[in-house]
């Protein structure tokens, strides 16, 4: 508490000296900054970019302190429909969908060699909430009916030990450690997508999906569970393929599907290509956030 009032303090002293005309707090998780702002009369945009509850698994420390706040800002972000139709029923404040923009550049493979087996992935923080638990009992499960050359694997930095520790214990458990393997943070995801024909999304729920984007810049197949932003992402058989959420069976018999069949989804790999190109640029989200600026800089002066 004490800590929060020095650094809004601090906060107001820079919005002050700096004559900051717009203050943008980042995530519903900061928001002294927010605060200061407030406190000055400045107007703040405030990006909200998590469930909270669904996908991050906490709440607000005070909900009725923290919408007041949140209600005071001039307008709200958020990154995806799924948030919006959340944040829109609990928020009063004025809300635009500004979907986020990853640099293309860092994914986008124009052309991939042929895999001697197909290579499944599914990537991101080692925490229950991305499901690997899911993937690995459907791989388990899967290899029974797999008719080609194929291999698992996960990636991602540890977040939950004990999580992590579980996985480790079922791929041990299966006597698959030789088809499932888990191959630690990786820092040049680009080079992993090019060794990758299918990316899995087992999150129980996305605020945005990423990851999602960037499998399809990396020209794989997506398979993802059909919620949150996912759901939105992912137009089912035309630029990836969708599963029930937390529903084994059909994961694991789409999977197995797709693993067999790789070669016949050549379309809607090049379709989620771009549609992902199309669609989530830094400069399509840079365009729109400055535009919003702009509206308010225009209201500020006649105002």
């Amino acid at each position: 508490r004490l800590l929060n009032l020095k650094a809004i303090y601090q906060a107001k002293q820079l919005i002050t000296k700096e004559n900051v005309d717009i203050v943008h707090v980042n995530a519903l998780t900061a928001y002294t900054t927010g605060k200061a702002a407030v406190e000055l009369k400045i107007p703040v945009v405030w990006h909200i970019r998590e469930f909270m509850e669904e996908d991050l698994n906490i709440t607000f420390y005070s909900r009725y302190y923290s919408l007041n706040i949140l209600n005071k800002a001039c307008r709200l972000i958020a990154i995806s429909q799924p948030i919006y139709d959340k944040w829109s029923q609990i928020i009063t404040a004025p809300m635009d969908v500004i979907y986020d923009g990853v640099p293309i550049e860092n994914y986008y493979i124009a052309k991939k060699e042929k895999h001697d087996k197909i290579n499944v992935l599914l990537y991101g923080r080692i925490v229950p909430g991305k499901g690997q638990i899911f993937y690995i009992d459907a791989a388990i499960k899967a290899v029974k009916n797999i008719t080609v050359a194929c291999d698992f694997y996960l990636a991602g930095i540890i977040e939950d030990q004990e999580y992590y520790d579980e996985c480790c214990t079922a791929i041990r458990k299966s006597n698959l450690g030789h088809r499932i393997h888990y191959i630690g943070e990786i820092l040049d995801i680009k080079d992993l997508l090019m060794r990758t024909d299918i990316v899995c999304i087992c999150s129980k729920m996305e605020g945005f999906g990423r990851v999602t984007v960037e499998a399809m810049l990396g020209k794989c197949l997506v398979l993802g569970a059909n919620t949150g932003a996912t759901a939105e992402i992912i137009n089912d058989g035309e630029t990836g393929l969708l599963y029930k959420s937390d529903d084994i069976k059909d994961f694991t018999h789409k999977l197995t599907t797709v693993i067999n069949h790789y070669e016949t989804y050549a379309n809607i790999i090049s379709e989620g290509q771009k549609y992902a190109l199309n669609n989530f640029t830094n400069e399509n989200n840079a365009s729109k956030i400055v535009g919003l600026y702009e509206e308010l800089m225009k209201g500020l002066r006649h105002g």
